[in-house]
Order: C-alpha cells, then sequence, then structure tokens
C-alpha cells in the first residue's frame, strides 16, 4: 500500500499534504473493512450451502470455509496489483 500512498502525493503542492494524507487514510479504513466484510461474507455462504455437513460437526468445513475467504481476498489483492504497476515513474529517462 505505501508506493500507492506515496504516488498520491506526486505533482501536488505542499499546502495540500494533509488533505492527501486524510484522504489515504480513509481510503485505507474503508478497504480493510470491505476486505473483512468480503472474507466473513464468503466464509459464512459457504457454511450457509454446507450446514448439513457442519451438523455432523465436521470441523474441515471450518477450515474449508476460512480458506474460501482467504483465497478470495488474495484474488482481490492480486488484482488490485495492477493499479500498483501503474504508477508514476519518477525516474528520469536519460
Amino acid at each position: 500500500m505505501s508506493p500507492l500512498m506515496t504516488d498520491s502525493f506526486v505533482g501536488q503542492e505542499l499546502k495540500f499534504s494533509g488533505q492527501i494524507s486524510i484522504a489515504g487514510r480513509i481510503t485505507q479504513n474503508v478497504g480493510g473493512a470491505l476486505g473483512s466484510a468480503l472474507m466473513a461474507t464468503v466464509a459464512s455462504a459457504y457454511l450457509t450451502t454446507h450446514v448439513q455437513e457442519l451438523a455432523q460437526a465436521k470441523l474441515t468445513v471450518l477450515s474449508h470455509a476460512y480458506q474460501q475467504g482467504f483465497f478470495w481476498a488474495v484474488v482481490c489483492t492480486v488484482a488490485l496489483m495492477v493499479p500498483a504497476v501503474l504508477l508514476t515513474n519518477k525516474l528520469s529517462h536519460k
């Protein structure tokens, strides 16, 4: 996340640095909340569809539910790497 935050300051005036920092923190907080909600929703949906196995006290269902949640978190992280590759290039080409 640091390169994305750093890139938000590129080309901006110094007087806007506080506002840019606050906007970045808000974005991080909202993203973290949405990520946690996504993982909880995926795990809950998996458990709902496998409720009969859960009733039989098969603990592997719980581990599979969390595995699905983390799988989708990784998929979202990989998808968000695309903007990181397209960041502003600050190196001078000589």
